[in-house]
């Protein structure tokens, strides 16, 4: 079941899983593999949305105000990001765990 909700996703999945791997490669030092913003390649000025990585990566590391000063939408973005995380799980944890009707 898994597996097929991965699969029926996967773009996202895809997305998730590399944010995921490049906050924890950078917060450890071992390199900076971040996402681009496709806008500030396209238009030359940052939008709303840069740099929400490195303040995620600062509050990791418990640097709360590089975090602020590289975006401070974090402080909104990241609560609502790990409570949509959770009920996501929660709903996928109650679908695995009903048994299927034949």
């Amino acid at each position: 079941m898994f597996f097929k909700y991965l699969r029926k996703n996967w773009i996202v999945s895809s997305l998730i899983i590399y944010e995921f791997i490049a906050v924890i490669l950078n917060a450890l030092d071992v390199c900076d593999v971040g996402i681009p913003c496709l806008f500030t390649l396209i238009f030359g000025v940052h939008c709303w949305g840069c740099g929400m990585t490195h303040a995620v990566i600062a509050l990791v590391k418990f640097q709360f105000e590089e975090a602020w000063n590289e975006n401070p939408l974090v402080v909104v973005v990241l609560p609502l990001l790990t409570f949509v995380i959770v009920q996501d799980f929660l709903k996928f944890k109650r679908q695995v765990s009903q048994p299927t009707q034949q």
